[in-house]
């Protein structure tokens, strides 16, 4: 696979990933689970806050992941695309960072500024439930 750009706060794929990369993992022919996060924030005026509040729910995702899992920052959403995940395996998996994102003391540190106001999440399966790039791909965008 090719060595893709990574971006600096969060450690995660950027956009060039879901461009380039997305192809290659499309070309194995495997099943991929795609798992969305979007975090809405109280306040988007303080951009300061709300990176270092997605640096560590990036933190978080990336303690989850396998290593044949890949994790893409876009913007202010993240998407892991599983090989070889089922939709019970990635909904699981799903839970299980959605409840460390949500627990008291994941926001310890933070001000009411910074708190995330709503977590949306979603997982969809290639090729069961979309079965194109193209709808990868505007599937993650008209999200949240």
């Amino acid at each position: 696979m090719a060595v893709y750009q990574i971006d600096e706060a969060t450690k995660l794929y950027t956009e060039e990933f879901m461009r380039e990369g997305l192809d290659e993992l499309l070309k194995k022919g495997n099943d991929l689970a795609f798992i969305y996060f979007k975090v809405d924030f109280l306040n988007k005026e303080h951009n300061n806050l709300i990176d270092m509040a997605l640096k560590d729910i990036a933190r978080i995702i990336r303690n989850q992941l396998r290593n044949l899992d890949s994790a893409v920052k876009l913007g202010d959403k993240i998407v892991l695309i599983l090989p070889s995940t089922t939709r019970l395996q990635a909904e699981i998996i799903m839970e299980r960072i959605v409840k460390k994102i949500e627990s008291p003391g994941f926001m310890d540190g933070y001000t009411v500024l910074s708190m995330p106001k709503k977590l949306i999440t979603d997982v969809f399966i290639y090729p069961q439930e979309i079965k194109t790039k193209e709808e990868i791909v505007e599937k993650i965008g008209h999200r949240g």
